[in-house]
């Protein structure tokens, strides 16, 4: 522990006056030092056994709850607080929605060191669906052989050093009702095979996790196993087992050393959005809450309208679920990915839903000469991975001078900081419009057009 630490000991009474996000953590005050303390809400007045800190600042776990604020709700999951894949299950829903946005502001003047008129920044948009929203989820594999564990990782404490562990789960509020019905056959198969977990420290093992998938319109469900090598033990005895367990699950794949193997079905299920239908296949990025994500599509729909573009160039594009979208209402879309996967599914969808007027590419943003790619462009679709863009592909887009941008974000730090790049570089805010993409956690989808000045 360093001088500037200290390990007071005993439980203090904290009224809980704030939230801090991403970290998702309680805000109070002792002895003139913010506490931060897991799993409280604002209007909480909780007991706390005082942790490790420093000067300005200490951790409290929460060993009472003395009064619950208005904002607490009973958790509808009996993981919630082991498992990491929600924060929020306790918390009023209206009141995410409100955090969500307020963090997204401040996260602007903190990181980005702008300020945003209130009037430009939208109510956030609330999910369509608040619960069995996710069309994916990723099942961690810890453990040794016969004792192996499934389940999704821990949530990360500020009281102990975090080492990947597994939380086993029965079920998922956010992602599928018929999970419940997947995971015995699951753990039945590995305990009766002896199937290891694949250590990452170690280089050794074999299942490393598992990916399931769920179309929300058809609600065919896809299972993809991330393996080391050698041959998959008892693959046919999995198949049956999965399959009388839930007959929903039309597709079994394998990946390994950079390959997919179809253990079952064709490989890919469908999912639609608005009036398209997508071939998703088991490595492509598809927007985990569809339903959602068509609302944010409407609405860089309705911007591009505003001022009759007519061709567009997608920059991140994924698997052109967007562009194509957009390709409606527009004479010309040019979508750009570093994935080929992502490509090959593009141009796949393209045929399925007759689009003629989308081409998509295999480059990254930043080996494109946009300079010369050709035809102009009315409005540029950026839609990064979490990292953001990176400052040559920034400088890039800023040089082209395209004269309107729809950018979508799923961080607010890099976010703020993209902004803050494309402004410098001559291009102003119009709107702002935070889109709940993921209930019950701290995550947020958010959609920015500017225009240049």
């Amino acid at each position: 522990m360093s001088s500037t630490e200290s390990q007071p000991s005993g439980t203090v009474p904290v009224e809980i006056s704030d939230f801090a996000m991403p970290r998702d953590l309680g805000v109070g005050r002792w002895e003139g030092r913010v506490i931060f303390v897991p799993g409280a809400v604002p209007g909480d007045r909780v007991r706390a056994e005082l942790g490790r800190g420093g000067k300005a600042f200490i951790y409290g776990r929460m060993v009472g709850l003395e009064s619950a604020s208005p904002w607490r709700r009973e958790p509808p999951c009996p993981h919630f607080g082991s498992c990491g894949g929600c924060s929020l299950l306790h918390f009023d829903y209206v009141q995410q929605l409100e955090l969500k946005r307020r963090h997204l502001v401040e996260t602007f003047r903190r990181v980005g060191g702008f300020k945003v008129d209130p009037t430009v920044v939208s109510p956030s948009t609330p999910s369509v669906d608040r619960f069995f929203y996710r069309g994916k989820i990723e099942l961690a594999c810890r453990g040794r052989a016969g004792n192996a564990v499934l389940g999704l990782r821990k949530r990360v404490s500020p009281f102990e050093p975090y080492h990947g562990e597994v939380t086993p789960i029965d079920s998922c509020a956010i992602f599928s009702r018929r999970l419940g019905e997947i995971l015995p056959a699951l753990r039945e198969y590995m305990a009766r095979f002896d199937v290891p977990a694949f250590d990452e420290k170690l280089g050794r093992g074999f299942l490393k996790e598992i990916t399931v998938r769920e179309s929300k319109s058809t609600g065919d469900m896809m299972l993809v196993f991330d393996t080391g090598r050698g041959e998959l033990p008892g693959a046919q005895s999995l198949i049956q087992s999965v399959q009388r367990a839930e007959p929903s699950v039309k597709s079994i794949c394998r990946l390994y050393n950079g390959r997919t193997e179809t253990l079952r079905g064709q490989g890919w299920i469908e999912e639609t959005v608005g009036e398209l239908s997508f071939q998703i296949s088991p490595t492509v990025f598809f927007q985990p809450n569809p339903k959602t994500a068509h609302l944010l599509y409407e609405k860089v729909i309705e911007f591009a309208r505003s001022f009759e573009a007519k061709g567009v160039m997608g920059l991140y594009c994924g698997m052109g679920t967007l562009e194509m979208t957009l390709s409606r209402s527009i004479e010309w879309v040019e979508g750009y990915d570093a994935e080929p996967e992502n490509i090959r599914n593009a141009r796949r969808n393209c045929e399925i839903n007759g689009i003629r007027n989308c081409r998509f590419h295999a480059k990254r943003v930043e080996e494109i000469d946009l300079q010369r790619v050709g035809r102009p462009f009315d409005l540029a679709v950026v839609d990064p991975p979490r990292t953001g863009m990176s400052k040559l592909a920034l400088k890039s887009l800023v040089d082209l001078s395209v004269p309107a941008i729809a950018y979508v974000s799923c961080d607010p730090a890099t976010l703020a900081r993209d902004l803050n790049g494309l402004m410098a570089g001559g291009y102003r805010l119009i709107q702002v419009m935070p889109f709940d993409f993921f209930p019950h956690t701290s995550h947020l989808e958010t959609l920015v057009f500017l225009q240049k000045k």
